[in-house]
């Protein structure tokens, strides 16, 4: 019953898109698979499973945002997709560069992200670095794991780099 309900909530808010002049991802959303996951630790994520998409919501987080933030939830899953990112993930960069790098690009392009999101500002804070807005994916990844690498070998790095499961971390 509860499923039931907060998917009624989800197509409010897919409703609320495609109203919108961003219906484009209203509709996009329609063509993925949509599941409760209570294990990840952002609003919504995104992994490929079976045959197509399937968007993740942890509704713990999701239902405290509010309306325009859910949007841009959905719309950064969506942007993740139209990325490639699940694709070009690959390589030798940890998790966590990967996460921090994917959700930079997304992130530059929405508007109401939560407060806790991962901006470009936040990250050229957090690791004194001074990375260029809209760059590609792979700029950000590897200009991050220098910084990690070099926090490593002073040992300073972040104590746990297993941000991703197999699914985006969404505002994270």
């Amino acid at each position: 019953e509860f499923k039931e309900e907060f998917f009624k909530l989800v197509d409010k808010v897919i409703l609320s898109l495609m109203e919108d002049k961003d219906n484009f991802y209203g509709y996009f959303l329609f063509q993925m698979g949509r599941e409760i996951r209570f294990d990840i630790s952002t609003p919504t994520g995104i992994n490929f499973k079976g045959a197509k998409y399937v968007i993740y919501f942890n509704p713990i987080i999701f239902l405290q945002l509010n309306i325009k933030q859910m949007e841009s939830s959905i719309k950064h899953e969506i942007h993740h997709v139209l990325s490639m990112h699940l694709i070009r993930a690959k390589g030798k960069i940890s998790t966590l560069a990967i996460n921090l790098a994917m959700d930079i690009v997304v992130n530059q392009y929405l508007n109401n992200l939560p407060p806790y999101a991962i901006t470009l500002k936040g990250i050229n804070l957090k690791y004194e670095l001074n990375l260029e807005p809209y760059n590609t994916f792979e700029y950000y990844a590897e200009n991050i794991q220098n910084v990690l690498n070099v926090l490593e070998e002073n040992d300073e790095g972040e104590e746990d780099d297993s941000w991703g499961e197999d699914t985006d971390s969404g505002f994270d």
